[in-house]
């Protein structure tokens, strides 16, 4: 429940309200309403820590893709 509060109080800062009163009333209702917000509050929260896990080493070593290599190729090797 806390991260609900975390994401209420940073969608309080936006200037959406609608977005903040869809969260307060999902929480309100309780069940799958509120399930779906949790949902999403894990999935941003799982996006921001992979975005943390890879600022470093892509700050660090800068991988870029080679321009005359088609992506086809790039997924074929990714694979093995």
């Amino acid at each position: 429940m806390e991260h609900i509060s975390r994401a209420v109080e940073y969608l309080g800062q936006s200037e959406n309200e609608i977005w903040r009163l869809a969260v307060i009333q999902s929480g309100m209702e309780g069940g799958q309403a509120a399930e779906i917000w949790q949902i999403l509050c894990r999935e941003v929260e799982s996006v921001r820590e992979q975005a943390s896990k890879a600022a470093e080493p892509i700050f660090r070593y800068g991988p870029q893709l080679i321009d005359d290599w088609a992506l086809g190729s790039s997924a074929m090797y990714c694979k093995r």
